[in-house]
């Protein structure tokens, strides 16, 4: 039987932004120029950042077809959230791959932020809610 795909949609999308507004704010990322993007352009990803660190621009991208089942609020933040932190290491990151495997790099970035994202975002979104709506 095949697999049925879903599509983000442009409610999923608006909430994705919301996340990732609040979240740069949070961690106060306010100087930093930042874009959006609903397609599939990084279709190995269901999100992702791209930034120019040295132009200080960011462009978050949440992919509209790499679903397998319909995405969740809870999921959309979770994703603003995410990408956030990988701005937020990226800088590190960009540096230290001078001298280390990138992909050694990714994964303990990526440690990084599932620890995050099991501590802060958890906390942040159990005591936001019912108090603002990301």
């Amino acid at each position: 039987m095949p697999s049925k795909h879903h599509k983000t949609t442009e409610t999923d999308f608006e909430m994705f932004k919301k996340s990732v507004i609040f979240w740069m704010s949070y961690f106060k990322l306010g100087s930093w120029e930042v874009g959006f993007e609903h397609s599939d352009a990084h279709p190995d990803n269901r999100a992702t950042c791209c930034a120019e660190l040295g132009a200080r621009h960011v462009t978050f991208v949440l992919t509209k077809s790499k679903w397998s089942y319909k995405v969740t609020e809870h999921e959309l933040k979770l994703l603003g959230f995410h990408e956030v932190c990988e701005l937020l290491l990226m800088r590190l990151q960009t540096y230290a791959s001078e001298r280390h495997p990138v992909g050694d790099l990714n994964d303990i970035v990526h440690e990084v932020v599932h620890t995050l994202e099991n501590s802060v975002f958890r906390m942040a979104n159990f005591q936001l809610q019912g108090m603002i709506h990301l």
